[in-house]
């Protein structure tokens, strides 16, 4: 039975439709806010958005088919030409861009310079990620940086930074049938580090993974009708998982049970999931 505490998160929870969310915490009233639209009429580079990221001074960061933007409240400055899938702050403050050709960069947004790229080019197997396009980022407790891509998952183990560079050696994890620890599947579609420290690995196939370090095996926990699109932690003890049209669920991780919750939910093809406070 769900406890109500997470019954009431659920309550809570927004999928995709911000509005909704604005919805539940005027109470249920009729928002009180504004939008102001940025174009290319604006500066903001023709094409699709796919992700937008507030840094630690307050600057938005725009990604999509165009490149990379930022914008300050008053004017759009277009950063980098790559088209950009998503976007990461990490703890160091540092900004990184997944994007969907030229592997991983990593830019410094104070100084709005690019100080690290890495793809699948490199000669070197410690620099060089599975592949060019890179789907999802998440950071581990210890400051490692998770990167899902398209052909399976990269560990980037940073050693310095400074203004001019990042200094890092990459791990990389990419599926075998052979081998029942190895990642069940290679096209990364969500990457979660719960409260708990555990790396979590949605796949487009279907299946939800964790990783076990101390035996450096991953586990198949979970497997959905369709692909897994977001990860989201609920609590310690609960995730809620978002798929390409098989709707909302609750998994507990204690159990390894989950718990469809899409009633009420306008669609099934469900994108992102966060929890109002």
């Amino acid at each position: 039975m769900l406890n109500p505490s997470l019954a009431r998160a659920f309550a809570q929870i927004c999928c995709v439709l911000a509005y909704q969310a604005f919805a539940l915490c005027a109470g249920g009233r009729e928002p009180n806010v504004s939008f102001t639209n940025l174009t290319f009429r604006d500066g903001l580079p023709i094409g699709e958005i796919n992700c937008s990221i507030r840094d630690n001074n307050g600057i938005v960061w725009i990604a999509g088919s165009g490149g990379l933007s930022r914008f300050d409240g008053y004017q759009v400055e277009q950063i980098a030409e790559e088209r950009t899938k998503t976007l990461f702050k990490d703890s160091r403050g540092l900004l990184w861009a997944g994007t969907e050709t030229s592997g991983l960069l990593c830019f410094d947004p104070l100084r709005k310079v690019k100080i690290l790229s890495l793809d699948h080019s490199s000669s070197e197997p410690s620099k060089r990620l599975l592949h060019p396009g890179v789907t999802r980022i998440a950071e581990d407790k210890e400051g490692n940086l998770w990167v899902g891509t398209l052909a399976g998952l990269s560990k980037i183990t940073v050693r310095r930074t400074s203004t001019e560079t990042v200094e890092c050696d990459v791990t990389s994890y990419r599926p075998d049938a052979n081998d029942p620890a190895a990642l069940p599947e290679g096209h990364i579609t969500a990457l979660l580090v719960d409260p708990s420290n555990r790396l979590w690995i949605g796949a487009a196939g279907k299946s939800l993974s964790t990783l076990h370090p101390q035996r450096n095996a991953f586990e198949t926990v979970w497997e959905s009708a369709t692909g897994i699109s977001t990860l989201y932690a609920a609590d310690e003890t609960h995730l809620w998982v978002g798929t390409n049209g098989n709707g909302l669920f609750l998994f507990d991780i204690r159990t390894l049970e989950s718990r469809e919750m899409s009633a009420g939910i306008a669609s099934r093809e469900i994108n992102a999931a966060v929890m109002s406070k």
